[in-house]
């Protein structure tokens, strides 16, 4: 973001000061800390907006859990069976309390962009299409192509800049 100047003139000199530069919370950087704390504290609202960073930073921090507590259930799994399984079950519980505060933040994702939140009913039943389908169904190739496409076309929609102007879904 370019840095906005002005030219002050104070006892017949001009200098140039740095203005402040109003930021809207579509363009604003989100740490890691504020992040998680945004995530905990709007972890059931499915209105109002997420920025790209507050998306992205969830999005890192439920794949290097999963990475981590699978990896190590798979190290231990011979040496020491129970803990493998009790970290397996746990990643497990782990990802099941976090499906809807994952949705709540795709939707306010979503929003941020202008788009509406109900395409995540499609991820819906592409998930219920992948867990529950038979096996005859879930054979057929043109649903897993559908399925693959679908999901990179809503990361794709998630790495879009925040809509500022004109959203319906602003607070």
């Amino acid at each position: 973001m370019p840095i906005k100047k002005r030219v002050v003139k104070s006892a017949g000199k001009s200098a140039v000061r740095r203005a402040p530069v109003s930021r809207d919370s579509g363009t604003e950087f989100v740490s890691f800390g504020k992040a998680i704390s945004n995530f905990v504290k709007k972890c059931f609202q499915f209105n109002g907006t997420a920025t790209r960073a507050e998306y992205w930073w969830m999005f890192a921090f439920i794949i290097v859990v999963s990475f981590c507590a699978m990896f190590t259930a798979i190290k231990l799994q011979v040496a020491y069976p129970v803990v493998a399984g009790l970290i397996a079950m746990l990643w497990l519980v782990f990802l099941i309390a976090f499906i809807v505060p994952w949705f709540a933040v795709q939707a306010r994702r979503l929003h941020d962009v202008g788009i509406t939140a109900k395409l995540l009913w499609v991820s819906v039943a592409f998930i219920v299409y992948a867990l529950f389908a038979p096996e005859s169904v879930r054979s057929i190739r043109l649903l897993n192509w559908l399925n693959l496409a679908w999901g990179i076309s809503m990361l794709v929609l998630y790495l879009f800049p925040s809509k500022t102007k004109n959203n319906p879904y602003r607070d």
